[in-house]
Parts: C-alpha cells; sequence; structure tokens
C-alpha cells in the first residue's frame, strides 16, 4: 500500500524537498511546507476560538535521536520544535528527545525534523563531493559543526517563514487573532 499524498501539502512538498538535487528548490519546497503547516495551526486556532471548543491538551512524543552526531541533530530537533510552537528536551543516555505540544503541531515537527535530517545528509554528501583536495570534509568535527550552522540556518529561515504568515492573517483578521 502506497500513501497517496496531496499534491500541495507539507508532506508531499517535503517528499519533493528530500528527492531534489537542487539546494534552492529544496529550500523552496521545506518553506512553503513549513508554511501550510504554520497557517494550519492558525486556522485551526482561530476556528477553537470562533466555536468555544478546545478539548485539546498538551502531549509527548518521543523522537530517537541516533549518533552520529546526535548532540547536532537534537539541536536541530529544538530548532524544528520550537518553530513548529513545541518544546524538545535531549536525553543522551536514552538517545532520544522528548517533543512536548499539541498533536498536529507535533506531527508537523516530526514530518519536518525527519525530512531535514535527510536534506542535511544530501547536503553533506554534495559537500564532499565539491571539496577540494585534502580538506577533511568527512571529518567528524566538520560534519558535527555543518549540522549545527545548518540547524541554525534552518531556525533562522523557520522563524522568517512564520513571521511572514502571522503577517499575512494579521492582514485579514486584524491583530486580534493572536
Amino acid at each position: 500500500a502506497y500513501l497517496k499524498l496531496e499534491p500541495n501539502s507539507a508532506p508531499a512538498l517535503l517528499a519533493m524537498a528530500e528527492s531534489t538535487t537542487f539546494e534552492a528548490e529544496a529550500t523552496a519546497f521545506t518553506a512553503k511546507a513549513q508554511a501550510l503547516m504554520t497557517r494550519h495551526a492558525i486556522d485551526a486556532a482561530l476556528l477553537q476560538g470562533q466555536t468555544g471548543q478546545n478539548n485539546e491538551h498538551p502531549v509527548t512524543i518521543r523522537v530517537p535521536v541516533d549518533a552520529p552526531y546526535a548532540d547536532a541533530k537534537s539541536f536541530l530537533l529544538q530548532t524544528v520544535a520550537r518553530a513548529g510552537r513545541c518544546r524538545s528536551v535531549f536525553d543522551a543516555d536514552l538517545a532520544l528527545s522528548s517533543v512536548v505540544g499539541f498533536a498536529g503541531d507535533l506531527a508537523g515537527v516530526e514530518l519536518l525534523f525527519t525530512s531535514l535530517l535527510l536534506q542535511a545528509q544530501t547536503a553533506l554528501t554534495d559537500a564532499a563531493k565539491r571539496a577540494p583536495a585534502g580538506t577533511r570534509t568527512r571529518s567528524q568535527s566538520y560534519r558535527s559543526a555543518f549540522l549545527v550552522a545548518y540547524a541554525g540556518r534552518i531556525g533562522d529561515r523557520l522563524s522568517e517563514i512564520n513571521e511572514a504568515v502571522f503577517a499575512e492573517v494579521e492582514a485579514e483578521h486584524g491583530s486580534a487573532f493572536l
């Protein structure tokens, strides 16, 4: 059984981001997926505000964060969680992170984190191919630093995307939506 994805859904966009060989295209697909997830969360909150029904409570999921570079990967998860309106705590002894948030947000965080890990691996492989002879692109310190820097860039991009979506909704509904 194959998973059928809607053409403009966040999972479909992230699948396209993972499969492209062009960094700019992957960035655009990932940005659109984040914008859709953020807009969905805002729309759900607006609907709950209009109906007065809010039976949802925060829940926790556990996300395995495997070696190597578990610290850098957990930092990426923490960055994605923050942008997805969740919080993450890494336990190195158990090699997993606990992520707390509402169910819809948690699903988005887990989906985006997994996709970004795949995209980071592709970027690392490409960097190794393009590196001049004698560079240490395969060293542990290089790869760890790359992932930390990658997480930082992703965090900046996700924040910009969220701010743009907030501004768009604020233009539609006024500042009262918050």
